[in-house]
């Protein structure tokens, strides 16, 4: 994860009210992300509805699509809405996720880009403009998963055009138990600010080795939807706890 700069900058929230409108697409109320479809509670999509989880992302860039058919099926019977994602390195990625996304019934995806929008790394460059170009080709809605303080511009100092995915939701990662000044206010305000219209936080869950250990209660200032990461993190600790029904 990239270390946090002029957070001090970020846009104050009373600025940016008048530009938010209510997200009406397939991602509205809270939701998680799996990374592995075996252990770890993942399995128990009733507890997880129960604790207003409204949508899944399943990892199919470290697992085959196939491994995820038992939690796909739980989730239509509770109601919940199950798509692909995976990090996205290059924009093959993409077009992946899309493959993926016709092969299970969905028009949506979860897309994971955090370096790769900024510059090209060993494993390909995945930029805004390519992302979304894609997307209206297969006609897709995203979960646009990112940095919580995603960099406004590129290594070579040209802006990163943030703005070309406005339509779909971004999802930052507000991960105060990487860095506590991640709040979920700073990272949703620093989405806005880059040109998103809805955003929302993605919790980390998860304990980081030598960071002070995160609970519900260090993310309960943030009143409104969220997303958990990751759903396996939770699970095992118990979706009661961490749950908003």
């Amino acid at each position: 994860m990239s270390p946090v700069v002029d957070v001090g900058l970020v846009v104050p929230w009373r600025r940016l009210r008048s530009r938010v409108l209510p997200y009406r697409g397939p991602l509205q109320g809270s939701g998680t992300l799996l990374r592995d479809p075996h252990g770890d509670g993942v399995e128990n999509v009733s507890d997880m509805a129960a604790a207003g989880v409204r949508w899944v992302g399943c990892n199919v860039g470290d697992h085959d699509p196939g491994e995820w058919e038992l939690i796909r099926g739980r989730c239509r019977a509770a109601g919940v809405l199950a798509f692909p994602w995976r990090r996205c390195y290059a924009v093959e990625n993409v077009w992946y996720l899309g493959a993926v996304a016709a092969a299970w019934g969905t028009t949506v995806v979860g897309v994971n880009v955090e370096k790769e929008a900024e510059t090209a790394t060993e494993f390909g460059y995945c930029p805004p403009e390519l992302v979304a170009a894609v997307l209206r080709a297969r006609a897709l809605q995203a979960a646009v998963i990112t940095l919580g303080y995603p960099p406004a511009t590129n290594v070579d100092g040209d802006r990163i055009r943030w703005e070309e995915l406005r339509e779909h939701l971004f999802v930052p990662e507000a991960f105060m138990n990487e860095d506590e000044r991640l709040t979920p206010r700073v990272c949703v305000d620093r989405a806005l600010e880059l040109g998103a219209r809805w955003a929302t936080p993605l919790l980390g869950c998860y304990q980081v080795a030598g960071r002070p250990r995160v609970y519900p209660a260090t993310y309960a200032a943030w009143q409104g939807p969220v997303g958990w990461y990751t759903g396996d993190d939770v699970g095992a600790q118990g979706w009661r706890w961490w749950g908003r029904p």
